[in-house]
């Protein structure tokens, strides 16, 4: 067995919960009587208006399939780090490993609970891909961004369920860039300027997010499956070429 299999199999069944959860929020909206709808309000000199009307809120379970998906992503990160570690027997040792996320430098480098206590059976090579791979560099790479998310997500599902809401107004043929981030309340109200919709169709429709107070606020199912392709195609990758994973 590749030592980089069981990584691999929590990264795909994390996919398995994606394609259900982005199935389910698909399927949410055509249920009958339809749970919202988008009213065109009067239009002004320059916008076009719409409106919000709620009848009934996302359900739960799709905050379960959410959550799934971020445990499985945020435990293949742990696995690969064990593997690192060089998959060690002792226990005392071996509970202090995980693959470390954190958003401030100093978080990082300070002694009890850092980065030293989870990567220390790792080599030089892999503690240095680690730290490249930190959040608090994501200002020269955004995309790091998406393992803070994780990380702080993962962290808040394990105590509490992340409630689905409507999280933001979107046009759904892709014509507009139509946008409301934040939780919508019954009646919230979106406007769209004349010249951005330039006589172009569009269907106007709310998206389904997760409240995450405290941290970062509501992440849809884009945010969702960005964190997926990340783990998947630039984080885990980058560690494939380590001899370390080959002697075990």
């Amino acid at each position: 067995m590749n030592s980089l299999d069981g990584v691999w199999h929590k990264v795909r069944r994390a996919e398995e919960h994606l394609k259900a959860l982005g199935k389910a929020i698909s399927d949410f909206p055509r249920t009958n009587p339809p749970p919202y709808a988008v009213s065109i309000e009067p239009e002004t000199e320059s916008c076009y208006q719409f409106r919000l009307n709620i009848r009934c809120h996302p359900p739960l379970y799709l905050s379960v399939l959410a959550g799934d998906a971020v445990f499985n992503l945020r435990s293949a990160l742990d696995h690969l780090a064990w593997q690192l570690s060089g998959c060690p027997t002792d226990e005392r040792i071996g509970r202090r490993i995980e693959f470390p996320i954190f958003g401030e430098r100093s978080d990082y480098l300070r002694g009890r609970g850092g980065a030293a206590d989870k990567t220390q059976l790792m080599t030089l090579s892999a503690k240095g891909i680690v730290e490249a791979l930190q959040p608090y560099h994501r200002r020269d790479w955004p995309d790091l961004e998406l393992l803070l998310m994780l990380h702080e997500v993962n962290r808040l599902d394990k105590h509490r369920l992340l409630v689905p809401v409507y999280g933001e107004f979107m046009d759904r043929l892709g014509n507009l860039p139509v946008r409301h981030l934040g939780r919508l309340k019954d009646g919230d109200k979106v406007t769209v300027p004349k010249t951005m919709a330039n006589g172009k169709e569009y269907r106007i429709a709310a998206d389904v997010a997760f409240e995450c107070p405290g941290i970062v606020g509501t992440i849809n199912f884009d945010r969702l499956q960005a964190a997926y392709n990340f783990v998947c195609n630039t984080v885990v990758p980058s560690f494939e070429g380590l001899p370390e994973l080959f002697m075990q």
